[in-house]
């Protein structure tokens, strides 16, 4: 489904002769970079494991070892597809596919937040004031902002000593998981199954390109499970 899209934003320029060797099929390179990205793996590694992997060698269609892309030639597969800004339409016929199965896409804003405790120390009187405008560097802000946004945080709660949380606090809490555990999921198979934590490069474009590729990997993925269900069902 995707082929359209990849060969017209690659293949911009003929082909001035038919000698020599003929240029790797992008979609071909385009599956080695799923599961490259699926395992999160180097470019080194996807080199191996293709070679070794027959399952791997299965899905790629790829029969003889000499045709298995190196590890330049997957790395300037990445940057050429990087530079071409094809995932919006990428994304955009991934949809439409999503569609003809009857699946209805619903988009949102998810926030992973990692919180960072402050240093323990005895401050003077005007740094805890400056501390308690949100002024303070290393310091992390609460979520009363997102309320004036609209937003509504999904943070659970926690008790101190001497300040345990009321009856209100714990259903609160007791009712949060139902959603994150949502949103948990997800960060969870693209953070320990595909090593998602991790960006190998230099430069904004370039993590962007990761991270969408990453997004999509996750999703065909996903789609997989949905599939493999209904079939079952």
């Amino acid at each position: 489904m995707f082929r359209s899209i990849i060969e017209s934003k690659l293949q911009t320029a003929e082909r001035k002769s038919n000698a020599g060797r003929h240029p790797i099929d992008p979609v071909l390179m385009f599956k080695v970079m799923f599961v490259q990205r699926l395992y999160g793996l180097s470019d080194e590694q996807a080199e191996y494991q293709i070679k070794d992997r027959m399952s791997f060698r299965d899905f790629l269609g790829i029969l003889t070892v000499d045709d298995i892309p190196d590890a330049r030639t997957i790395w300037k597969y990445r940057e050429d597809l990087t530079r071409c800004g094809a995932y919006d339409g990428l994304f955009k016929r991934f949809y439409e596919h999503l569609q003809s199965f009857g699946l209805i896409v619903n988009e949102g804003k998810i926030i992973d937040a990692s919180f960072v405790v402050s240093p323990r120390q005895r401050n003077t009187r005007e740094e805890n004031n400056t501390i308690r405008k949100g002024e303070g560097a290393g310091y992390v802000g609460t979520d009363d902002g997102f309320t004036n946004r609209g937003i509504t945080p999904m943070i659970c709660e926690k008790g101190f000593r001497g300040h345990p949380l009321n009856e209100e606090q714990k259903q609160n809490n007791r009712s949060k998981p139902k959603i994150r555990s949502r949103v948990e999921y997800v960060f969870g198979f693209i953070e320990r199954s595909m090593g998602g934590l991790v960006f190998r490069g230099v430069g904004i474009v370039r993590a962007k390109a990761n991270v969408a590729m990453t997004n999509l990997t996750y999703n065909i993925a996903r789609l997989t499970q949905i599939y493999s269900t209904i079939k079952g069902g």
